[in-house]
């Protein structure tokens, strides 16, 4: 390879690889990571969005290693940056499912007063710039009076962009409750169809009742026969598969466990061990007084 085609080679490839950050945002952040982080935050949402993978219809997954490896930024300084952002109410985070796994999500809205803000800046420092270029440049007097309307129409410009923004501002202020009582909604309405799925209840094996009673009984020293148990058992599918696993309110059952322990002390008649020896101490207490007191009498 020649030195163009090197050139050319090293060129490509850094444009294939190059992430720009726009000039507002590290005039507004004054930080070229907190800048840069934010212009890779838009991006993973407009990817996640054009793909129609969104949660929530709103938010994305994030995971630490992904900033790691892609803008090379360290644990400890991306809780920084994240909190300064959140400060900056430009984000939200929130976390979801089990285990929780942290999502974001963009707030336009902010993002869109910042833009107003730092745009009057700029617009200025562009003015100004044309002004001392006039002052520089040396004309006659017909060049003097063409150059003279130019700032004129510059401030027009200027002007209207300042009334174009106090209208984005007012849409904004006015359409921002609209949006977060419809976003709020939306959420409260999935998060409540993803805890009935969750919430759904599943009828229990045989088996899984037969050893979470008989572990029961082993720990509560119950004596009963695995025939009996099987009998019980028996009778408490019997039960519950004719009523479709509802309660006596008609009602879902939510814990086949405890309906189990309920059908167990109402079946069977058993004798716990401790007060048995309870009552045995107790015998044994009457018996010894009783053959004190015949000793005294003779």
């Amino acid at each position: 390879m020649n030195n163009e085609q090197i050139q050319n080679f090293i060129l490509k490839q850094s444009y294939e690889e190059f992430v720009g950050v726009r000039k507002i945002f590290l005039s507004h952040f004054k930080s070229i990571e907190q800048a840069y982080l934010m212009e890779y935050l838009l991006n993973k949402y407009k990817f996640h969005k054009k793909n129609n993978d969104l949660y929530l219809n709103e938010y994305f997954y994030l995971t630490v290693e992904d900033l790691e490896n892609n803008l090379y930024i360290k644990k400890d300084k991306q809780q920084r940056i994240f909190k300064t952002l959140l400060d900056e109410q430009v984000i939200k985070i929130e976390y979801f499912n089990i285990p929780r796994k942290r999502y974001i999500t963009i707030n336009f809205l902010k993002i869109a007063s910042i833009f107003s803000r730092e745009q009057k800046p700029l617009n200025e420092q562009e003015n100004n710039n044309i002004n001392r270029s006039k002052n520089r440049s040396t004309v006659d007097a017909k060049t003097a009076d063409c150059t003279t309307e130019k700032p004129l129409a510059i401030n027009n410009i200027i002007d209207i962009n300042k009334t174009d923004i106090l209208k984005q501002n007012y849409i904004c202020a006015n359409l921002q409750k609209i949006e977060n009582e419809k976003t709020q909604k939306n959420k409260t309405e999935l998060l409540k169809n993803e805890n009935e799925k969750n919430n759904k209840f599943i009828p229990p094996l045989k088996t899984d009742v037969f050893k979470y009673l008989a572990d029961y009984c082993q720990k509560q020293n119950i004596n009963i026969s695995n025939n009996n148990l099987n009998n019980i058992i028996d009778k408490y599918f019997t039960y519950y598969e004719n009523t479709q696993w509802k309660d006596n309110r008609n009602k879902k059952i939510k814990s086949w466990k405890l309906k189990a322990l309920m059908f167990l002390k109402n079946n069977h008649s058993y004798t716990d061990h401790k007060n048995l020896d309870f009552a045995q101490k107790t015998q044994q207490t009457i018996n010894n007084i009783n053959n004190f007191v015949s000793c005294m009498q003779k």
